[in-house]
């Protein structure tokens, strides 16, 4: 609530959120023995929100309509994915023609195996809101996965001009997308993109992976290793990127900063998990 009154929104979505939880049977207070729980129980969670939500000065404010929207979309996307075509239609049933529930319909019959549908909606979307990165980010997406990487290319640049939040993942999907154009000229970009990515966001595991395929492509075997090292470093296989580490080494230049990176992968010792 401090947080929301920060921003000027409102609690009421959160206090429904609440009401609605403590109505299902799982959180029903009415089997629970209230003297062995170690935190409130959700009626009196939910009256002691209801009593702070009612007395911010934000609990009329609506939320801005291109938030709604852009937090709708996020909506659709997880739906399409969880529950597909079904479970958009079932969340935008009373604005079925609405964005959000267009881009969720969109994504479910991409991934039933429509692309040319999901194209075609994805397409008069962008048409509506020609400045949303995300939408030409799911057309390449869509081109990529349907093997029209060369036709995903301009998409995938366009969503990293758009992009405000300059999201890392965005460019190690170019760098992706660049890959697998199969055009040797695009390999070197590939890297450049992947590596501002990884630079924006180190936990994203693909970009490792694709940045050691890149590399490969090249001829340049060190530092192949060395991407395939930080891979498995940071997925936890510490054996196999302590290898990767060493047959890296063996071709950078020694003292220089990959190789005390790698050098760093070789001596780490994970911390032994304490016994109950």
């Amino acid at each position: 609530m401090s947080l929301l009154e920060k921003t000027g929104q409102s609690g009421a979505g959160m206090l429904k959120t609440f009401e609605r939880l403590g109505s299902q049977l799982l959180f029903s207070s009415s089997r629970i023995d209230p003297y062995i729980q170690s935190h409130p129980l959700p009626r009196e969670r939910i009256s002691l929100l209801e009593t702070v939500v009612r007395q911010s000065p934000s609990f009329a404010s609506q939320d801005a309509p291109g938030l709604q929207t852009r937090h709708d979309m996020v909506r659709a996307k997880i739906a399409a994915y969880s529950g597909g075509l079904g479970q958009v239609r079932r969340m935008f049933d009373k604005n079925p023609n609405s964005i959000p529930a267009l881009y969720g319909a969109a994504i479910a019959q991409y991934l039933r195996g429509d692309a040319k549908a999901a194209l075609r909606v994805i397409d008069k979307l962008i048409g509506q809101m020609p400045n949303h990165a995300y939408l030409y980010e799911m057309k390449a997406e869509i081109l990529l996965k349907s093997r029209q990487a060369d036709k995903a290319v301009a998409p995938m640049r366009k969503a990293i001009e758009l992009d405000p939040f300059k999201s890392g993942l965005l460019r190690v999907e170019y760098g992706h997308v660049l890959i697998e154009t199969g055009q040797r000229d695009n390999i070197a970009e590939a890297i450049k993109q992947i590596r501002a990515g990884l630079a924006r966001d180190q936990q994203t595991v693909s970009g490792y992976e694709f940045l050691a395929r890149a590399h490969a492509l090249l001829g340049q075997e060190a530092d192949a290793l060395a991407a395939t090292a930080e891979q498995r470093f940071l997925v936890g296989n510490y054996k196999d990127a302590k290898q990767f580490a060493i047959r890296a080494q063996k071709g950078l230049k020694k003292n220089s900063p990959q190789w005390v990176r790698m050098q760093d992968i070789v001596l780490y010792k994970p911390k032994k998990k304490k016994p109950f």
